[in-house]
């Protein structure tokens, strides 16, 4: 572009020079009392080299300006590549637990990071392995500043931090936070119920688990498993929870043990209930061991006898063991209590 409006300048000069050979002329320049004369042939030389200079000034700031951008280019582009290399380090270092390097690389990475929420991220967790829970909160918060979209992944992270830190009630605020957010993230939920389960909130995690089974966030016998160990915790406490069971979760072992044990008004109906379950689990050794404590309850010996004979037929136990023991007792067979007591005890250190 240079070369062009040099040249330009160039034939236009020769033009006026041809011109000015023929007729020299000259100009005059007045302002106010003031007046220049000059031949016009000076005027356009000294016009040719003022545009000249200002062409030539605006090329070289032009390609100063250039230099520089190149310059910033080449160094914005060594900064993220150096910062890229801090992170990979640094997540090398998470990875194989060395918990400082981690942090330190993570941290030295960020200014310069294509993704700075990964390096917070990443020094929020060795600094909790450090035992450091000041220093990761701090790089969560910094994380929150760079978030953009990702408000679950920094929430998500932090409850994952605190309840392995065994922090639970604050992983659940942050959790309950978050599933405001998105009601049905999968993962908020599946922490969510961990927590529940370590916070002994029974009643709340029956609440959620219907939900998990329909968005499937557990296997169904996960999500039964679950169920039983609410429900169990619940009954141990309470025997009238056991008309809040689902029907389906009655017949579980477990239950089904408790059932046996709990304390309910009417004996007697509580015994005619699992007779009714036994129709459907005859080769059910907890439910025959439950039928011989109800039918104990009731004072019906002999056929609490035949019950846990029955159960033992099936699965011996200690704990049968220990039921016939003591019924022999009451029955006054203090040599065949002492037998049974035996054989469970051989059976408890065999096991």
């Amino acid at each position: 572009m240079f070369a062009l409006y040099v040249i330009f300048l160039l034939v236009i000069s020769t033009v006026l020079g041809l011109a000015i050979y023929h007729d020299p002329g000259y100009i005059m320049l007045a302002y106010d009392k003031w007046t220049i004369e000059m031949p016009l042939w000076l005027a356009i030389i000294s016009l040719v080299i003022f545009a000249l200079s200002i062409i030539t000034i605006k090329s070289i700031l032009t390609f100063i300006k250039k230099i520089f951008t190149t310059m910033r280019s080449w160094f914005t582009d060594l900064k993220h590549k150096q910062a890229r290399n801090k992170t990979n380090q640094g997540l090398l270092a998470l990875a194989s637990g060395n918990w400082y390097q981690a942090e330190k690389n993570a941290i030295k990475g960020v200014f310069y990071s294509d993704y700075p929420l990964i390096n917070y991220l990443s020094a929020a967790e060795a600094a909790q392995e450090q035992g450091a829970n000041d220093r990761r909160d701090q790089y969560l918060r910094l994380a929150s500043n760079v978030t953009g979209n990702n408000e679950i992944v920094v929430g998500l992270t932090q409850a994952k931090l605190q309840f392995k830190q065994g922090q639970h009630e604050q992983s659940l605020a942050t959790l309950q936070q978050l599933d405001k957010l998105e009601p049905k993230n999968i993962l908020v939920l599946q922490l969510l119920a961990k927590v529940y389960l370590a916070l002994k909130e029974w009643k709340k995690l029956l609440i959620l688990l219907p939900k998990a089974a329909k968005l499937k966030i557990f296997a169904i016998d996960e999500v039964t498993k679950f169920a039983i160990i609410a429900h169990s915790a619940l009954l141990k406490n309470d025997a009238d929870h056991w008309s809040h069971i689902p029907h389906n979760l009655q017949i579980a072992p477990e239950l089904i043990r408790l059932y046996g044990l709990i304390e309910l008004d009417e004996p007697d109906k509580q015994l005619a209930t699992a007779e009714k379950w036994l129709k459907s689990h005859q080769n059910d050794a907890a439910l025959l061991l439950t039928l011989g404590r109800l039918a104990c309850k009731n004072s019906l010996w002999g056929k609490a006898m035949s019950y846990f004979k029955s159960s033992l037929d099936i699965t011996k136990k200690p704990e049968v063991y220990a039921e016939l023991a003591k019924l022999a007792l009451k029955l006054g067979d203090k040599n065949a209590s002492d037998n049974y007591y035996r054989q469970g005890l051989e059976l408890s250190l065999d096991n």
